[in-house]
């Protein structure tokens, strides 16, 4: 079994009923830590540290892992072997501003296009090389509109590279923190405050294919500010 892997969390984002985790190790390469379910989704007595703590952005963890399981869509994965993880830091956001401006995502398009999703049947010809991107976004704002089940979605619209997006919101605390505003579109200023000076990131993760559409959906999985 290899050993534990260390990593600044960097992502603790819904996925289903569990949560998708995803950060950097010190030498600057993206990890996700995934179970064996169908979807990988991991459970609170998986991603519980010890003494109950919950992975907060910017925590360095060391956590169990029993294989690679890399996908044409998620290259990142690493399937965890079940023992508990162990928080080796915690608080260190203005420290790691030297690894996060090292990593940010240097390609001018996310993950191949301009889009917000990328066919999986495409990536099955040609796996994607990354699907974990830290950027600056530009302008960032939200938008709250209804998705095609009817249900209220919040959406993070930026400008990378010269191009506009409009992604889903994953991350956690964005999501409660919009969830009481008007359907429309709102300043990023609303949601979250960014002091003077301070740096606004995105981790953006590729999804799972989804079943009515078999893509990859582009997602905001985390929000941060340092």
């Amino acid at each position: 079994m290899p050993k534990p892997i260390e990593f600044l969390c960097l992502a603790n984002s819904r996925k289903m009923q569990g949560r998708c985790i995803a950060g950097l190790t010190p030498k600057g390469k993206w990890v996700r830590l995934i179970s064996d379910r169908p979807n990988g989704e991991l459970i609170q007595t998986e991603y519980r540290l010890k003494g109950g703590l919950e992975p907060e952005h910017f925590d360095v963890i060391l956590a169990g892992i029993s294989n690679a399981l890399p996908e044409s869509h998620q290259p990142e994965n690493w399937v965890i072997s079940g023992t508990p993880w162990q928080l080796s830091g915690r608080g260190g956001a203005k420290t790691q501003l030297k690894l996060l401006e090292k990593a940010l995502y240097k390609p001018t398009s996310l993950f191949g296009n301009y889009g917000d999703r990328v066919q999986y049947g495409l990536l099955e010809k040609t796996p994607a090389e990354a699907s974990l991107a830290l950027i600056s976004p530009e302008n960032p704002r939200f938008l709250i509109r209804q998705n095609f089940r009817g249900n209220k979605q919040i959406r993070a619209i930026f400008q990378f590279s010269g191009h506009e997006y409009s992604l889903g919101v994953t991350d956690r605390a964005g999501e409660a923190a919009a969830s009481s505003l008007a359907f429309g579109e709102h300043p990023f200023s609303k949601v979250f405050s960014v002091p003077k000076g301070g740096k606004v990131f995105f981790v953006i993760s590729l999804s799972d294919p989804a079943e009515f559409d078999n893509c990859c959906y582009k997602l905001v999985a985390s929000i941060l500010i340092v």
